[in-house]
């Protein structure tokens, strides 16, 4: 997260100069994150804005908070929006 934030590497954070962390999901590896990103991929924008508003309706930065905490245990997949 570190190098996207930071935007030491190419992609899509560096290009459309995105600076905040508003929605993540915990994955058990990363065969199972990459799954869940392209099945997020998939979603219209309004689907993931309900998503994120769900559980972060000011679109905060949570960056700080991974930081800090280590591992954000708030954090669950979902279905659909609103329904942890």
């Amino acid at each position: 997260m570190y190098q996207h934030r930071t935007k030491a590497v190419p992609g899509f954070t560096s290009r459309y100069n995105i600076t905040r962390l508003v929605w993540f999901e915990i994955c058990d590896d990363p065969i199972s994150a990459i799954s869940r990103e392209k099945e997020l991929g998939k979603r219209r924008w309004s689907w993931k804005t309900q998503l994120i508003e769900a559980t972060n309706p000011q679109w905060n930065d949570l960056y700080e908070s991974i930081c800090i905490q280590g591992r954000h245990s708030g954090a669950s997949r979902s279905d659909e929006p609103g329904i942890s």
